[in-house]
C-alpha cells in the first residue's frame, strides 16, 4: 500500500512538472497602428471619445503578439490535475499605460478579453487607470463553445476568428487550439510575463502590484480560475502569488454562467455545487454584482472576512443591470464591425427614457481603490448588506419601485426616478435574459413631497449625501465633482419647469 501511495505520489509530480511546457516563448511587438491598420477592438479608437481621453491623459495604447505553449487541466481533489501539455497557441495583448514611464504608478490591472466579438472592458477600468497612472493589461484567452457554435465562415463572432475576419493580414498570426482549457495557464504565463526582470512588455517600468479584474464571463473566469486551483498552483518563482487581488465584476455563483468549464470535455459544475463557492486564497476577492446578478444570487455565499486567508466582500448594487455603468459608452468593437457590415452587429433600438446614472464605475473605481489599501496597508473595504428579498424571493422595492438594501448612492438614497423596465420595452440594449434598468421620471406630486424646498432642497441633500460616500470611501475624492455634475444635471432635468 505504502509503495502505491509513493508511486502516486511520483506521477502526481511528474505530471505538476510538466506543466513546465506550459509558457510565452516569442513577444512580438508593439504591432504597427495607423489608419489602415487598426488595432481591433481597443480601448479607444483614434477620433473618437474614448480615443481622445487615452490621448489627453498623457497614455499610449499597444499591441502584442504573443505564442507559447499551453497546458489543459480537469478538476482534481483541491487542485487542478493536467491533462495535456504544451498545445502551440499565439495570441494577442493589449496594452494602455503612460506614455512617460515616470508616470506609472506602479500597479497594472490584469484581465482577460471576451471570448464573443473580442470585446475589450476597458471602458469599466477607463477612469480607475487613467486617472491614478496605473496600466492595463488585457491578454485573448480563446472563446467559448456558444461563440463557437454561432460562428461561421463568413460571419465569426468567436474572438480569435473574428480578428482575422477583421484583418486578415494584421491577424494571421492568431491560433487557438480547439481546447480553451488553455485558458488557465495562458492567463498565468502572462502574469508570469509581467513579474519577469527581462519582460518586453512594460519593460521600462518597476511594476509592484497586479490586480486582475473581469466582468461578466471573464467575472466568472476569475471565480473558476481561483477555485479551481488555479491561483495556488501558479506562482512566482519566490512562491509569491502572481496576483495580489482580485474583482469579480457581475458574476454570481448562482447563475449558470457564474462558472467556466474547465476544459472542453467538462461541464461546469451544476447550481449549488461545493466547487462554486468561493475558495479561500491568500490575497482578497471582492465580488461586485449588479441587481441583475444579484436577482438570483440569494444561496449560500463566502463569508465576509477582513483579515487572514479568505478576505472577501460582497457588493450588490441595485438600479443597475448587466451592461450599466452609470454613464453612456460606445464600445469601439461594435463600431468596427458595424462598419464593415458584420450581420451581428445590429443598431439599438430607440428609446425615450435615459439610461441608469447609478454610478457603477465609479463604485468599482473606488472600490479597486479600497483592494490596494486592503493590500497594502491592511485597512478593510466598508462592508455592505446585499439586496433584500421579500417572501417570494424576489429583490424588495420601496414605495417607489427602487430596491432595498445592497450598496447605496445618490440615485437611490435620493430619488428622482424608478429603476427598472419602462412600460414599453421596446428599448435600446434591451437582451431577454438581462434586466432592462432605466430612468422612469417620479411624477411631479412625489418630487414635491419627499423634497418640500425643490430642487435647491434635492441638492443640498445629495451634497450631504455625497460627502457621506466620501467619507465611507465608496467614492474617490477625485470622482466627487464629476458625480456632482451628473447629480446637478439629473436635478435640472427632473425639476424643470
Amino acid at each position: 500500500m505504502t509503495r502505491i501511495r509513493i508511486l502516486a505520489s511520483a506521477i502526481s509530480g511528474l505530471l505538476i512538472a510538466a506543466s513546465a511546457q506550459a509558457e510565452i516563448r516569442n513577444v512580438t511587438g508593439p504591432m504597427p497602428y495607423a489608419s489602415t491598420a487598426e488595432i481591433y477592438s481597443p480601448g479607444g479608437l483614434p477620433g473618437t471619445p474614448a480615443g481622445d481621453e487615452i490621448e489627453a491623459a498623457g497614455y499610449v495604447e499597444e499591441e502584442y503578439f504573443v505564442s507559447g505553449l499551453g497546458d489543459v487541466y480537469a478538476s482534481g481533489e483541491g487542485k487542478p490535475r493536467l491533462e495535456k501539455s504544451g498545445l502551440p497557441y499565439t495570441t494577442r495583448i493589449l496594452v494602455i499605460r503612460p506614455r512617460d514611464p515616470a508616470r506609472f504608478n506602479g500597479i497594472v490591472h490584469l484581465t482577460g478579453i471576451h471570448p464573443h466579438q473580442g470585446g475589450v472592458q476597458w471602458n469599466w477600468a477607463s477612469q480607475l487607470v487613467l486617472g491614478s497612472g496605473a496600466a492595463y493589461v488585457a491578454v485573448n484567452t480563446g472563446t467559448d463553445e456558444g461563440s463557437r457554435s454561432r460562428s461561421t465562415p463568413d460571419a465569426p463572432v468567436a474572438t480569435p476568428w473574428i480578428m482575422r475576419w477583421f484583418d486578415s493580414e494584421r491577424y494571421a498570426p492568431i491560433s487557438w487550439p480547439d481546447d480553451d482549457g488553455i485558458r488557465w495557464s495562458v492567463f498565468a504565463d502572462t502574469a508570469k510575463l509581467l513579474r519577469a526582470k527581462d519582460r518586453k512588455i512594460l519593460a521600462d517600468v518597476d511594476i509592484k502590484r497586479v490586480y486582475s479584474s473581469g466582468w461578466s464571463f471573464l467575472g466568472s473566469f476569475q471565480r473558476t480560475y481561483i477555485n479551481e486551483g488555479f491561483h495556488d498552483l501558479f506562482r512566482q518563482a519566490d512562491g509569491k502569488p502572481l496576483i495580489d487581488g482580485y474583482m469579480i465584476g457581475i458574476s454570481s455563483p448562482w447563475q449558470n454562467s457564474g462558472y467556466l468549464p474547465i476544459n472542453a470535455r467538462s461541464p461546469a459544475p451544476p447550481l449549488g455545487h461545493p466547487r462554486r463557492m468561493l475558495r479561500p486564497i491568500d490575497v482578497p476577492v471582492i465580488e461586485l454584482l449588479s441587481q441583475n446578478e444579484a436577482q438570483a444570487n440569494n444561496g449560500k455565499q463566502a463569508e465576509s472576512r477582513d483579515r487572514g486567508p479568505g478576505r472577501h466582500r460582497l457588493y450588490e448594487v441595485g438600479g443597475t443591470s448587466h451592461r450599466d455603468l452609470g454613464v453612456s459608452i460606445e464600445r469601439s468593437y461594435q463600431r468596427q464591425l458595424a462598419e464593415r457590415g458584420h450581420p451581428a452587429i445590429r443598431p439599438d433600438a430607440a428609446c425615450s427614457f435615459d439610461e441608469t446614472d447609478v454610478p457603477l464605475r465609479m463604485l468599482f473605481t473606488a472600490t479597486m481603490d479600497n483592494l490596494d489599501r486592503w493590500v497594502t496597508e491592511g485597512t478593510p473595504p466598508p462592508p455592505s448588506a446585499q439586496l433584500e428579498f421579500d417572501v417570494s424571493q424576489h429583490v424588495a422595492h420601496d414605495a417607489f419601485g427602487n430596491p432595498k438594501g445592497g450598496v447605496r448612492s445618490v440615485a437611490l438614497d435620493l430619488p428622482l426616478a424608478r429603476y427598472g423596465a419602462p412600460a414599453a420595452r421596446q428599448c435600446a440594449t434591451y437582451v431577454p435574459q438581462y434586466l432592462l434598468m432605466r430612468k422612469n421620471p417620479l411624477a411631479a406630486a412625489d418630487l414635491k413631497r419627499l423634497y418640500p424646498g425643490g430642487k435647491s432642497d434635492y441638492l443640498a441633500r445629495a451634497d450631504r449625501r455625497i460627502g457621506q460616500m466620501l467619507a465611507q470611501r465608496w467614492l474617490r475624492e477625485s470622482d466627487a465633482a464629476l458625480y456632482r455634475a451628473q447629480v446637478r444635471a439629473a436635478a435640472d432635468k427632473a425639476f424643470a419647469p
